[in-house]
Order: C-alpha cells, then sequence, then structure tokens
C-alpha cells in the first residue's frame, strides 16, 4: 500500500496543483477506486479511478462486468467500457 502511494504521489501533487485538487483526494481516490492499483481495471487498462469511456471517447477500451445499486434497492449488472 504504501509503494502504491508513493508511486502515485508526485502525479498527485502536481496535477493537484494545477486543478485545484488536494493531492490527498486524488491518491485516496486512487486507492479506493483501483485496490491499490490491483483491480481488474487498473491492471489492465491503467485506469485507477475508474473513468467510463463515453460516446466520444477515441482511443482502448476496456470492457468490463458492472454491478450497479439502484435507489430502489435494486441491483442491476451492465457491462461498461472503461478508459
Amino acid at each position: 500500500m504504501t509503494a502504491f502511494i508513493e508511486q502515485l504521489a508526485l502525479y498527485a501533487i502536481k496535477h493537484g496543483r494545477a486543478n485545484g485538487v488536494l493531492p490527498s483526494l486524488i491518491l485516496s481516490q486512487a486507492c479506493l477506486g483501483s485496490s491499490f492499483g490491483t483491480s481488474e481495471v487498473a491492471v489492465h487498462a491503467n485506469n485507477l479511478i475508474g473513468i467510463k469511456a463515453g460516446s466520444g471517447w477515441i482511443g482502448p477500451i476496456h470492457t468490463k462486468r458492472t454491478t450497479e445499486h439502484m435507489p430502489n434497492e435494486e441491483i442491476k449488472y451492465n457491462y461498461a467500457d472503461f478508459k
């Protein structure tokens, strides 16, 4: 875990300052969103935050089955494309 954070820290500081976002928030989202770099999307798509590819995205995608928890407690399974 520490190595993952240390690997991303300088990027989080640089991009946090450039975009007015606390580096700690960037790091915490990357840790949680990618299970510290071990999630399927992190490993196969180098996507640490789970950013989905929109209709205008031009580039490689990784398709993965997702679970959506709806407000009415219904669970929906979908396939989503990630950047």
